[in-house]
């Protein structure tokens, strides 16, 4: 709008919110399942999305709850062994290929090393990072793929 755009704004702005609408229609008296999204992983520790977070807001507009919301801070770190302790237990891990390029070979570690509901119902999923992590014209596109992943 500052810079004179205002008619691809207003496109972007109804966008965001008709995927905002068809979420709430598509979750509206159901179960929210518990999600866990991952934004980094080194050789120890999975860091996940805390509650101050772009992502988090993202998730729970979309229908889920997440998970790492009582972290203190933007990203929790944990460990394998706190993920296997959760109460919840993830129903829905995301592992985004940005910002840290999430892939086939964590989603086998996952498989391999955890037995939570999220990997016995097949619902950890590799999914777009750019669609989760910057906000903007690809908010919508975001909002409807996370919607589709918690209620199919």
């Amino acid at each position: 709008l500052l810079l004179g755009k205002t008619t691809p704004a207003r496109v972007a702005i109804e966008s965001i919110q008709s995927a905002l609408d068809s979420a709430e229609r598509r979750c509206s008296g159901r179960k929210k399942p518990g999600v866990l999204s991952m934004v980094w992983r080194d050789e120890q520790y999975f860091y996940a999305v805390g509650p101050g977070h772009f992502t988090h807001d993202m998730i729970v507009k979309a229908g889920g709850v997440n998970l790492a919301r009582v972290s203190p801070q933007d990203f929790w770190c944990m460990e394998w062994k706190d993920i296997r302790r959760m109460n919840p237990e993830p129903d829905i891990i995301l592992l985004p290929d940005y910002p840290y390029p999430f892939g086939a070979t964590d989603m086998d570690d996952i498989f391999l090393r955890l037995s939570c509901k999220a990997v016995l119902d097949g619902r950890v999923h590799l999914v777009p990072g750019h669609l989760l992590f910057w906000p903007g014209v690809r908010t919508a596109e975001g909002l409807e793929l996370l919607s589709n992943l918690f209620h199919p």
